[in-house]
């Protein structure tokens, strides 16, 4: 009951700020972050997941009654462009293999919502929300690792369910990703920068790696490194990217010990069982179950692939799902599990072509944030290119830069986007 209650507290305050869409859009970031949590842990029932479609529903109104969009300039077009030929495909070649009306609209549904929320970020997003949120990365982090060592200490939770204040549940590990990809990129450019507090930043990274360990989130390591990397190429070389450096030594030999005594194996830190985990053929459960490396290959065989269907998929929706329906295709071959990495449901529905075009725009994305940052970026914009550089790794790790977690990733990203455009001024309406 207490989930219920406060999720209908939140769908309060967006009735009562339903014509200030910058309110909205900061609640509907916090409410996204933290609405597995009413479900699993207070009870509130799993529909309210749905208050973030009213809440695009909200701004996207305001976009067409106010009788403007955004255009996104030149600099955007490829951007434009490949969004729009991943949709006209997708919709084209499931006309074509009669994929079902409701199976492409919940398709469509869940992608343009991220266009939607994106544009509207863009267009409605407050900076002094953007403060706001960075600085409440602080306690939330703190309490998280409290929370999760909480839950590990339980025994009663696999590292998959735990997420700490984000859920319990497998799956929470989408969310617990995308806080700690925002939180490290931040942090360590904020000590750079000295933008916070060391004793925050330290305590801040602390409070990541603990929740990461009793979790489990071992490629969280990987995307760590190359987070930093990223961030110290677009910073100057100074005192503290060198301290950085050398605290990041330290700390990558505390936690391989660590590692070691928790995990009870050296395998995770042997290349050759990490190639091995990597491409092996299946999880076990099933002979066509795939990984992380081998959906293309695996759903040739399945489905049988002709060279057109390699290169355009099934169709938009044609391997849809969701609580009320799904296609033939989840109901028969659901454990494959396609649906847990993006680049094999990707595959699936658009073929090599519809995955070209979203790596095409994940790129372009950062090289437009990379270009037109300026020569004194600020630390959302260089958090964003760290954040769009990991989202390719996403790609084949897990499903959450399509499920509820994206909603983080797209706020960074479009808050980006928005500075990038005020410091040059390129903002232009259109009329419609």
């Amino acid at each position: 009951m207490l989930g219920l209650g406060i999720a209908l507290v939140f769908a309060g305050y967006i009735l009562k700020n339903i014509n200030n869409p910058a309110k909205v859009l900061f609640a509907q970031f916090y409410f996204i972050l933290f609405s597995q949590a009413l479900i699993t842990m207070l009870g509130a029932p799993s529909f309210i997941m749905y208050l973030g479609d009213v809440c695009n529903l909200i701004v996207l109104l305001h976009l067409i009654y106010s009788k403007r969009l955004l255009v996104l300039r030149k600099s955007l077009l490829n951007i434009i462009v490949c969004i729009f030929l991943f949709f006209l495909i997708g919709i084209t070649v499931a006309f074509i293999n009669n994929v079902g009306f409701h199976l492409v609209f919940w398709s469509l549904r869940n992608y343009l919502r991220f266009l939607v929320f994106i544009i509207a970020i863009v267009t409605y997003w407050d900076n002094t929300n953007t403060i706001k949120i960075t600085k409440n990365l602080f306690p939330l982090l703190f309490i998280n690792a409290a929370v999760s060592l909480i839950q590990y200490s339980q025994h009663i939770y696999s590292p998959d369910w735990i997420g700490g204040i984000l859920g319990n549940y497998y799956g929470v590990n989408s969310y617990s990703l995308m806080l700690f990809i925002f939180s490290s990129a931040y942090y360590v450019d904020a000590f750079i920068n000295k933008k916070e507090k060391i004793y925050k930043v330290i305590l801040a990274i602390i409070s990541i790696f603990v929740c990461v360990v009793v979790a489990d989130l071992k490629v969280f390591y990987f995307m760590f490194i190359i987070e930093a990397l990223i961030i110290m190429i677009q910073n100057k070389i100074g005192f503290r990217m060198i301290m950085l450096f050398l605290v990041g030594s330290i700390m990558a030999i505390v936690i391989y010990f660590v590692c070691l005594s928790l995990y009870n194996s050296q395998n995770i830190f042997d290349v050759n069982y990490i190639l091995y985990y990597l491409t092996e053929s299946s999880y076990s459960y099933s002979t066509t179950s795939i990984n992380r490396t081998d959906g293309i290959s695996i759903i040739n065989r399945v489905f049988n692939f002709s060279k057109e269907q390699e290169l355009f998929g099934l169709g938009l929706g044609a391997g849809e799902y969701n609580s009320f329906f799904s296609s033939d295709i989840y109901a028969q071959y659901g454990d494959m599990h396609y649906i847990w990495f993006l680049y094999a449901w990707i595959y699936l529905e658009n073929g090599i072509i519809g995955l070209v075009l979203f790596f095409l725009m994940l790129t372009f994305l950062l090289i437009y944030i990379w270009r037109n940052k300026g020569k004194v970026s600020t630390s959302i914009q260089r958090t964003a290119c760290a954040m769009l550089a990991i989202a390719f790794l996403l790609t084949f790790y897990s499903p959450s830069s399509r499920n509820d977690s994206a909603y983080i990733f797209y706020a960074i990203v479009g808050i980006a986007i928005k500075e990038c455009l005020e410091r040059r001024n390129q903002y232009e309406m259109v009329k419609f």
